[in-house]
């Protein structure tokens, strides 16, 4: 008989508690707007990656639509083909279906998730320059700063207030231990991060019915998302988070992140709240000298020919690709990104052993594709 993996779903005040019989995860929320109760279909986005890790099928005790059955079903279906020795195709299943038609009262308002990283930012100051309204920011708690650690991620809510300010939108956060219970059942792997786009598409749609939209920046530009394949954020299964009621959208899927340098530098508040470092004694500083900051930096002297005040350590190091595994196809993505935009703006002299990095990637790539067809 097929293993069945039951979540029950309870509220209590401004916690969220989701569990299993062996796991427990919590979604504590600070926001002016409710959480919809009436239905659990974010339950599903979050326990859909630990019931395609163990191969069982998951079912909600509660409400959800026959979209979102649909649409994790297709999902699970096309990781188990993406990941077979990782993950497995399962069924989902409510104790109750409800129509995808409701009478809820919407806010025509978008929300968008906010970490104070490049794409983010991107993402929502171009929003504001376009549509000229304050969408609603998002963060969550518990994925780049720990879900403990209230001194540091206060300082990060601090760091990143001016460009909160600039937006003019509200912003509110949730805290969950989700991440922990992933890393339990090893959701991720040494090549592809998988994890974090359900643990953020759950987030999100606590608030089904509230918001239409629900936006995410892309990680990557399409043509990279290739490379990186199969990374967990993307724009061939992201549409799949849809109740029927609220969709997930994903921006910026056709512009690399060196490519939205230049729109940053518009602003101080954009720059000065930009926070991406992964030295956690730095965080949210961004240290200069861990490997996103490296990256970042070479990023915005191949784009601007200048790198802004922004960071601890502000000059580059002899050898910055030192530290890089370039075995990784995330670091192939981010050194491509790299070197074409130095030489569309004729600043690969500014970037020593850039060239022969990004040589070294494709004479390796070339004789693997070689070594296949040799066979």
């Amino acid at each position: 008989m097929r293993k069945k993996l039951n979540v029950c779903v309870s509220y209590d005040e401004n916690i969220i508690r989701v569990s299993s019989e062996k796991d427990l995860i919590e979604l504590h929320t600070l926001s002016s707007v409710p959480v919809n109760k009436a239905r659990q279909d974010f339950a599903v986005w979050l326990f859909l990656p630990i019931a395609m890790r163990l191969n069982a099928d998951l079912h909600i005790e509660g409400s959800g639509t026959n979209i979102t059955v649909s649409n994790a079903i297709k999902m699970s279906q096309i990781w188990s083909i993406w990941m077979p020795s990782h993950f497995n195709d399962i069924q989902i299943s409510f104790d109750t279906i409800l129509p995808s038609s409701l009478s809820e009262e919407y806010q025509e308002d978008t929300l968008c998730f906010y970490s104070g990283g490049i794409d983010s930012t991107y993402c929502i100051g171009k929003r504001l320059e376009i549509y000229k309204n304050a969408p609603w920011l998002l963060t969550v708690q518990g994925m780049d700063y720990s879900y403990t650690d209230e001194t540091k991620f206060n300082h990060f809510i601090e760091k990143t207030a001016p460009f909160v300010d600039l937006v003019g939108g509200s912003r509110f956060f949730i805290k969950t231990n989700v991440y922990h219970v992933y890393n339990k059942y090893k959701v991720n792997t040494k090549q592809s991060h998988v994890s974090h786009i359900f643990a953020l598409a759950a987030c999100g749609f606590l608030y089904t019915g509230y918001f239409k939209k629900i936006v995410i920046a892309a990680d990557y530009r399409l043509d990279q998302q290739f490379l990186v394949f199969p990374w967990g954020s993307n724009s061939a299964t992201n549409f799949l988070f849809n109740d029927g009621v609220t969709s997930l959208i994903t921006e910026n899927d056709n512009i690399g992140r060196s490519e939205k340098i230049p729109f940053l530098m518009k602003s101080d508040e954009m720059l000065k709240s930009l926070t991406f470092c992964v030295d956690k004694k730095s965080r949210p500083h961004n240290c200069g000298v861990c490997s996103k900051c490296m990256r970042t930096k070479l990023m915005f002297l191949a784009a601007t020919g200048t790198i802004p005040d922004i960071f601890i350590e502000k000059e580059i190091s002899k050898n910055p690709f030192k530290s890089f595994n370039v075995a990784k196809r995330s670091a192939q993505a981010f050194i491509a990104d790299l070197y074409y935009c130095a030489k569309n703006n004729n600043r690969l002299n500014l970037i020593p052993g850039l060239e022969a990095v990004m040589a070294k990637i494709k004479n390796a790539k070339q004789n693997k594709i070689f070594g296949l067809f040799k066979k």
